[in-house]
């Protein structure tokens, strides 16, 4: 499947929120995977990017940070924030899976705000 940014976004949104709901901790378990299928790294983001010729930064998480490190592996990052809660109760999963959610939700958000021209 050739991704739009947008579509990358509404993909992403759909397994984050899935993984919201159910608390999973594996997202092999998606079965969106069937619906859309293999990504690249299970990543919507890095498939888009991967697709993209010429490059495109990520939806989310745009270029790399100064030192060629990936922002989505940050420590602070809501998907490590996610990653670290994987060995947590079910609960402790969901609330930190919301935290992609959210974010997801906002990029979603500006790419649906027309540019203002000065």
């Amino acid at each position: 499947m050739q991704l739009t940014k947008r579509k990358t976004l509404e993909i992403w949104l759909e397994l984050w929120e899935w993984l919201k709901t159910t608390g999973e901790r594996n997202m092999c378990k998606w079965e969106g995977w069937a619906k859309y299928g293999k990504m690249w790294g299970m990543c919507p983001g890095c498939e888009y990017t991967r697709q993209a010729k010429p490059y495109l930064p990520c939806p989310v998480w745009g270029d790399c940070d100064h030192l060629g490190n990936l922002k989505c592996l940050a420590e602070t990052s809501p998907y490590i924030k996610w990653r670290e809660a994987i060995t947590l109760a079910e609960d402790e999963r969901k609330l930190a899976a919301g935290g992609m959610v959210e974010l997801i939700k906002s990029k979603l958000q500006e790419a649906d705000t027309p540019a203002i021209l000065v």
